[in-house]
């Protein structure tokens, strides 16, 4: 956008100077018409002011052409005519062209108005373009800031986050390689005494059967003894004390062996109960120390779970925040998009009307150009009248330097209104003598010198503004072959003559 402003500006600098070029040139020109229409007016003012100290001289010289004057007299008289014609219509043109120059004047006020009003403008839209360049860079550094900040804090609560887990999964693990230990000894606690209880069961089971044969081993005897009794009762009732007293004896041996069998089964089965209430209390503290792992596990589950929640709930948050983020960076860039779209066509229009302005201003300068052109030719012949009338006026100067003989006829006509009857006087001078004469007398009399000067100075300069102008044509087919063409060449001829 600063591109497209600068190019605005260059476009309206560009317009701007070729509007200055054209005021200038436009300028230059009336300066130039005014200097040489006063010059001109001034000359005119001398030279009429000469002319009329001159012309009671050479009005004694006025009878030696008389004839001469007399043929050229009506000619001189429809010139007049045409030349006063010419005059009307270049005072016209005069008109026209101030009237144009006033025209011209105003269109380059209101240019150079509206060139101040486009520039203000394109500065004002530089100045604003700016304003929101730089509010844009600012809400982007906040906006960077915030999300450096934010990412940082997402970082150390990932961090966080990360070191809580790996606390808590050595935790678990920790726990875990705990539970398996007690497990296992809790396993190998239980290996073992179900070793002990098998082989006390084994021991038990031995003196069950040892007993159950004792036992059976006394019924059996105590058949064979009753066997024997009812058998030898007549013949051996004397052995029946025997045979009672060894029957209590054995009944005494079982009885005693019986309260041993039952105080060891007894002492087994206290050992194994010991053994059992202390494998249930191993299992016991296992299972606390189970539940106080599992409980350990689903605090530090819980902690886990609280600090995800956190986390969660912080990148929620980051969202959100990077959400309005950029939702702040589309409503600015659209802003902004809106905004050069608005000064490019605000740019757009003001260029259109830059380009209206110029193409205004090359058909004024164009109209101008054909205007000058057009009037070119009446000013010069305006020009050429009052030079004319000035060359003329030089003519009676001269004419009395030279003691031309004057007569009443040619100040009859002079009166009339031929103007031009001193310039053919001088015309009569043409021999040679009268040449050396011309040239002797300009470098002995200052007066006589000083109106030569100035009658082919005024000429000189008539020369110039018709090569200026592109009237040189007009010069040479009609002015240079009149009678003043003529005076003018005589004396350039008089000033260049060598003198015998």
């Amino acid at each position: 956008m600063v591109r497209q402003s600068a190019d605005a500006a260059t476009a309206a600098d560009k317009a701007a100077n070729r509007l200055g070029s054209i005021a200038e040139e436009l300028m230059n020109n009336f300066n130039r018409i005014d200097n040489t229409s006063s010059d001109t007016e001034h000359r005119l003012h001398r030279m009429g002011a000469n002319f009329r100290q001159r012309a009671e001289e050479f009005a004694q010289v006025a009878g030696e052409s008389n004839a001469h004057v007399q043929a050229l007299a009506d000619e001189l008289q429809v010139r007049s005519q045409q030349m006063t014609g010419v005059t009307t219509k270049v005072d016209e043109a005069g008109g026209t062209l101030q009237e144009c120059s006033r025209e011209v004047t105003l269109a380059v006020e209101h240019a150079a108005k509206l060139l101040s009003e486009v520039t203000s403008g394109l500065q004002d839209h530089t100045q604003q373009l700016n304003t929101v360049s730089d509010q844009a860079l600012d809400r982007s550094q906040v906006l960077n800031d915030l999300l450096i900040e934010g990412a940082g804090k997402f970082e150390n609560i990932t961090e966080k986050n990360t070191h809580l887990l790996n606390d808590a999964t050595r935790s678990v693990s920790d726990q875990l390689s705990e539970l398996t230990a007690s497990t296992d000894r809790a396993l190998a606690k239980l290996e073992g005494a179900s070793d002990i209880f098998k082989v006390r069961s084994e021991k038990v089971e031995a003196i069950s059967k040892t007993a159950t044969e004792a036992v059976t081993h006394a019924d059996r005897a105590m058949q064979d003894a009753t066997n024997n009794a009812n058998k030898s009762a007549d013949t051996n009732l004397s052995k029946l004390k025997e045979i009672g007293e060894a029957l209590r004896k054995q009944t005494q041996a079982v009885s005693h062996a019986s309260d041993q069998l039952d105080n060891k089964m007894g002492s087994s089965s206290n050992r194994l109960k010991d053994q059992l209430e202390e494998i249930t209390g191993s299992l016991d503290d296992t299972l606390k120390g189970i539940n106080s792992i599992g409980e350990t596990v689903e605090q530090r589950a819980l902690n886990a779970a609280h600090e995800s929640k956190l986390a969660v709930h912080n990148m929620s948050l980051w969202s959100e925040t990077m959400d309005k983020g950029v939702e702040t960076i589309s409503n600015a860039s659209f802003k902004m998009s809106q905004e050069a779209n608005e000064m490019v066509s605000s740019v757009k229009h003001q260029t259109d009307e830059l380009t209206g302005i110029s193409k205004r201003a090359k058909e004024i300068s164009g109209s101008l150009k054909e205007h000058v052109k057009i009037t070119g030719t009446e000013d010069f012949l305006k020009k050429l009248s009052l030079i004319s009338e000035s060359l003329e006026s030089v003519a009676i100067d001269i004419n009395r330097v030279l003691e031309t003989r004057v007569s009443d006829e040619d100040w009859s006509r002079f009166s009339r209104g031929d103007k031009s009857v001193f310039i053919r006087k001088i015309l009569g001078m043409r021999s040679r003598s009268k040449l050396v004469r011309i040239y002797k007398l300009h470098r002995k009399d200052a007066q006589f010198r000083e109106y030569v000067t100035r009658y082919l100075g005024q000429f000189d300069g008539l020369i110039a503004n018709a090569k200026s102008t592109g009237q040189v044509g007009v010069l040479g087919a009609g002015f240079m072959t009149s009678d003043a063409g003529k005076v003018y060449m005589l004396l350039k001829a008089a000033l260049e003559v060598e003198p015998d």
